[in-house]
């Protein structure tokens, strides 16, 4: 692995990963099999951390959503949260 300028496993699989990703990129098939993946069967899951949250983020606690069905006030409140530190996704 250190000829290559390897010198952990962490390396490895980032620069692997990078390859992929390019072969992705690359390949239309790949990409529209890949959003149909993410927009289809990917959830996103957002969790309050404390309820020392401002009033209009306490209502929702615990939100699951497909990606394809999230609504764009729900991408605002979990970008909000996230920014008050309040919310993990």
């Amino acid at each position: 692995m250190r000829k290559k300028g390897i010198t952990d496993a962490q390396s490895a699989i980032k620069g692997a990963m990078d390859i992929i990703g390019k072969k992705i990129s690359d390949n239309a098939d790949y990409r529209k099999t890949s959003e149909h993946i993410t927009l289809t069967k990917v959830v996103i899951v957002s969790e309050a951390k404390d309820m020392k949250l401002s009033p209009s983020m306490r209502p929702t606690i615990v939100l699951v959503s497909l990606v394809k069905k999230i609504t764009g006030y729900r991408i605002l409140w979990i970008n909000r949260g996230e920014a008050e530190k309040g919310i993990d996704w």
